[in-house]
C-alpha cells in the first residue's frame, strides 16, 4: 500500500517546527509534479494511476545509497527528494524515469525523508524524521433538498493527502443529480459514489432532482428499446431518464410509428403516468414514469395471380392478431380459361383454401394455381361416331391424345381443330398440346352400300351401277359426308357371257328407282335386283326345210319354253 501523509513524530519539537517550515516549498513542488501530470492524462486517468503507483524506498546507512524500485505496472518518475541534512529540510530536484520492476540507487548527503512522483503520491524511508504535513483540512458536505449524504452533511476534518469517498442517498422519489465541488482535490460530477483527496479545504454537495423516465412497452407488457420519444428537440431511445432540478419543464413528444425493418413497425397507442397526451409538456415536480403503449405490427404480404381476389390484402397487422387467409378454388377470367388453386406456400403451407394463423411475425403468403384449358371434343354428325377423352379441363402445357370411333356403317374423316396447339388433320389418334382453350371435331361419313342381287338371291359382282359418273361393281361402299347428294344409274342389263345376260328388275333400300339422287342421312344400303335370262337360238335345218316357233331371244332362267317345229311341204320333221 501507498503510505500518505501519514507519519509519526520521532524527533520532537525541533524537527516538527523544521516541517513546518518547509510546508511552502514542498507545496510548491509537490503542485508542480501534478501539473506536469495534468498535461499529459486526463484527470480520471490520472487519479488511477496515481492510486495504483507503488515504490519501494529503501536507505542504507553506511552506504549513504537511496534505492527506488519501481513495483506497479507504469512508469514512475521522480520528481523531488526531500532530504535531512543537520536538521535541514532540502528538497533536491530530480527527473529520473523508473520502469515496471525496475531500480535506481542514488547517492544521498543526509538522511532521506520521501521521494516525490510526479503523479503527486510520496513514498516515505525508513528514516526517523517526521512528516512535515501532519496537519488537517476541512472537508464541508452538503446535501441538496430531497436526499442527505453518506458521511452525513457537515463539517469533517482530514489530514493532509487523505483519499474520502463520499455517498448521495436519495430520498424516496428524488434522483441523485451530480456533486458540486469546490477546493482543490474536491469532485464535481455524477459518480456515486465519488472520492475526493484532501489537499487543501473543500466543499462538495449532493444535488437532487426528480427522475422523470420516457418508457414504451408493447404487449404483456415489453418494453422497447428504440428511438421514439423527443425530448426538446432530441430524439433518444427508450427507455431514457432524466434527472432534473424541480420545476424544469420538458417538451416531449412520441413518434407515431416507428420502423426497423420492411417488415417490422410500432404504432403508437396512447399515454399513461405522468402525462396522457401524444405530445406535450411536463413540468418536474415529482418522480415517475410516461408510458407509450406501442402496437408492434408484421407486414403480411399476400400474392396470386393477377385477376385472383384473395385475402387479406398485403398490410399491417398486429403482434398475435388472428389473420384467415382464403383464396377461390377456381377463377376463370374468360371462356376456356381457368386457374384451380392447388395450395398456399411461404411463411405457412397449406393446401386448404382457408386456413388461420396468429401473427407473430413478418408472414409472406402466395396462393398457388394451376392454369387450366378447357378441351371440347365433338363428333358430328352425331350418332356417326365418338370420340376419346370426354370434353374436359386439362393444365396448361399439357399434351392430350385424342382418337375417334366410327360407329357400324360410318368412318372417320377427319379432325378440325381450333385453339393454340390444336390439330386438324387424318391422323388418328392425334396429339394436341393445351396452349390455349381447344374445339377438336371429328367429322364421321355414312357408308351408302350399293348391291345387286339375282333373283334367287345370289350377289352380283358385275359393274352394275354408276355413282356420280362412275361405274362400280357391286357390292361397293361410299361414305359421304352428311347431307350430300349421291346420283346414282342401275345398269339395264349385263351380260357376263354369250347368252346370259342380267336385266335389272327392281331397287330397294334407300331408293326404288333404277336411276336418282340419294341425299345422305346416315348410313344405307340401295339394292338392285335382276332377272338372269339366258339367249334361246331357234334354228330350222336346212332352212329351207321348214319353220321352228318361237322365235330365238331371251327367256328368264329357268322358264319352261314350248318349241315346236314345222316341216316345209316336201320335208318332213325329222327331230331336235
Amino acid at each position: 500500500m501507498k503510505e500518505r501523509g501519514v507519519s509519526s513524530i520521532i524527533g520532537g519539537i525541533l524537527v516538527i517546527m523544521i516541517a513546518l517550515t518547509a510546508v511552502g516549498a514542498i507545496t510548491l513542488y509537490y503542485f508542480y509534479g501534478l501539473h506536469v501530470v495534468e498535461e499529459q492524462h486526463a484527470l480520471s486517468n490520472w487519479l488511477t494511476y496515481k492510486d495504483e503507483e507503488q515504490l519501494a524506498v529503501v536507505y542504507n546507512d553506511t552506504s549513504r545509497v537511496l534505492v527506488i524500485k519501481n513495483m506497479w505496472n507504469y512508469p514512475s518518475t521522480i520528481t523531488f527528494i526531500m532530504v535531512n541534512e543537520s536538521g535541514t529540510l532540502k528538497f533536491i530536484s530530480e527527473n529520473i524515469t523508473i520502469f515496471p520492476n525496475e531500480a535506481v540507487k542514488l547517492p544521498i548527503s543526509g538522511d532521506p525523508i520521501s521521494v516525490l512522483t510526479a503523479f503527486g503520491n510520496e513514498f516515505w524511508t525508513a528514516s526517523t524524521a517526521p512528516n512535515p504535513y501532519f496537519e488537517t483540512y476541512a472537508v464541508t458536505i452538503e446535501a441538496g433538498s430531497g436526499g442527505t449524504t453518506s458521511p452525513p452533511p457537515k463539517t469533517y476534518y482530514y489530514p493532509y493527502g487523505s483519499k474520502l469517498t463520499i455517498t448521495a442517498e436519495p430520498n424516496s422519489g428524488y434522483a441523485f443529480l451530480g456533486w458540486s465541488g469546490t477546493g482543490y482535490g474536491s469532485y464535481t460530477g455524477s459518480d456515486n459514489p465519488a472520492t475526493v483527496y484532501v489537499w487543501s479545504n473543500i466543499t462538495e454537495k449532493a444535488n437532487f432532482g426528480v427522475a422523470i423516465t420516457f418508457q414504451a412497452e408493447q404487449g404483456d407488457p415489453t418494453y422497447i428499446t428504440a428511438p421514439l420519444i423527443e425530448v426538446n428537440g432530441t430524439l433518444y431511445n427508450t427507455p431514457k431518464t432524466f434527472d432534473v432540478p424541480i420545476g424544469t419543464v420538458l417538451d416531449y413528444s412520441w413518434v407515431s410509428t416507428y420502423q426497423p425493418t420492411s417488415t417490422e413497425r410500432y404504432v403508437f397507442v396512447s399515454v399513461s403516468g405522468l402525462a396522457t397526451s401524444q405530445s406535450g409538456t411536463i413540468t418536474a415536480t415529482q418522480s415517475g414514469n410516461v408510458t407509450a403503449t406501442y402496437d408492434l405490427q408484421y407486414y403480411v404480404s399476400v400474392s396470386a395471380p393477377s385477376g385472383i381476389s384473395v385475402s387479406p390484402s398485403s398490410g399491417w397487422f398486429n403482434n398475435g392478431a388472428s389473420v384467415t387467409f382464403s383464396a377461390p378454388s377456381t377463377y376463370s377470367p374468360s371462356s376456356g380459361v381457368r386457374y384451380v388453386f392447388t395450395g398456399w406456400s411461404g411463411t405457412y403451407s397449406s393446401t386448404s383454401t382457408s386456413f388461420t394463423v396468429t401473427v407473430a411475425g413478418p408472414i409472406t403468403e402466395a396462393a398457388n394455381y394451376q392454369l387450366q384449358y378447357y378441351l371440347t371434343m365433338a363428333a358430328t354428325p352425331s350418332g356417326w361416331g365418338s370420340v376419346s377423352p370426354s370434353s374436359g379441363w386439362y393444365d396448361a402445357g399439357s399434351q392430350v391424345s385424342i382418337s375417334a370411333t366410327a360407329n357400324s356403317g360410318y368412318a372417320f374423316y377427319g379432325w378440325s381443330g381450333s385453339g393454340s396447339g390444336s390439330y386438324s388433320g387424318t391422323s388418328n389418334p392425334a396429339t394436341i398440346t393445351m396452349n390455349g382453350p381447344i374445339t377438336e371435331t371429328a367429322t364421321f361419313y355414312a357408308g351408302i352400300t350399293f348391291s345387286a342381287t339375282s333373283a334367287s338371291g345370289s350377289s352380283l359382282n358385275y359393274p352394275l351401277v354408276t355413282i356420280d359418273g362412275t361405274t362400280y361393281s357391286t357390292p361397293v361402299t361410299l361414305y359421304e359426308p352428311d347431307g350430300a347428294s349421291v346420283s346414282y344409274s342401275w345398269a339395264s342389263s349385263y351380260s357376263p357371257s354369250s347368252g346370259s345376260r342380267y336385266v335389272f328388275s327392281s331397287a330397294s333400300g334407300l331408293s326404288s328407282s333404277q336411276s336418282g339422287t340419294i341425299r345422305v342421312t346416315g348410313a344405307g344400303t340401295e339394292t338392285a335386283e335382276y332377272q338372269l335370262q339366258y339367249y334361246l337360238t331357234m334354228q330350222a335345218s336346212p332352212s329351207s326345210g321348214g319353220s321352228v316357233s318361237p322365235s330365238s331371244g331371251w327367256y328368264n332362267a329357268g322358264a319352261s319354253v314350248t318349241i315346236s317345229a314345222s316341216p316345209a311341204t316336201g320335208y318332213h320333221f325329222t327331230g331336235w
